[in-house]
């Protein structure tokens, strides 16, 4: 969880710099806020709230004819996974970036040939209709999105693979003992981020959000 001021920590805006590499954005706008609306210990209703904030930020906000990068750190990409398949009901899609998000897929269920997952509205393997791509980063040892979260990484990520996503693991840059180094943007290694040669899909002319003439 991060609130915009977070944004403009230089560490945070180091780590954004190598995420918006990846995009086919251009404007970068740190300007969204949920922290005021979360607890420490953020429920994924919390996030359900303010995914549907975010989804209001961005048609309120969207004042230039690019492509829509929502890029989210810790429980932000759920916020952002979330605000995706609410956009992809409304027929738009957005491209995704995620950093050390927490695995919220549960337990997968095998019913015959398909898998089945609970609290599927953090899922973007089931609801993927709002999202364009995506690319999902995860540093080995974070304390929660390794650490605290389901063991279902290795999953994922052959799961996104077959979509024609991608997700990529980040050696831990400090240990564990170094407090606030445990999580998030801290324990990114930006220079392997910005080893990776990747970069997300252009999203087609019709899935693109309306964007508003700004007046001076």
């Amino acid at each position: 969880m991060s609130s915009s001021a977070d944004w403009q920590r230089p560490d945070f805006q180091k780590t954004a710099r190598s995420l918006m590499a990846k995009s086919t954005s251009v404007t970068p706008d740190f300007g969204f806020d949920w922290s005021s609306k979360a607890t420490l210990i953020n429920v994924t209703q919390q996030r359900t709230a303010a995914a549907f904030d975010l989804v209001k930020y961005i048609l309120d906000n969207n004042n230039s004819d690019e492509d829509i990068t929502i890029i989210g750190v810790s429980h932000g990409g759920n916020v952002a996974i979330q605000a995706s398949k609410i956009l992809g009901d409304l027929g738009f899609k957005v491209n995704l970036i995620t950093l050390n998000t927490p695995e919220e897929t549960d337990e997968p269920r095998l019913l015959g040939d398909n898998f089945a997952f609970t609290n599927s509205w953090e899922n973007p393997l089931v609801n993927n209709e709002g999202i364009n791509d995506f690319i999902q980063f995860t540093t080995d040892g974070d304390f929660v999105a390794k650490g605290l979260s389901t063991e279902l990484f290795e999953y994922d990520k052959v799961e996104m693979e077959k979509r024609g996503w991608e997700s990529y693991e980040l050696s831990n840059k400090y240990f564990w003992y170094q407090g606030t180094k445990i999580h998030g943007t801290g324990t990114a290694n930006t220079e392997e981020i910005d080893k990776v040669d990747t970069k997300l899909s252009p999203i087609p002319k019709k899935c693109r959000l309306p964007f508003q003439t700004r007046k001076i």
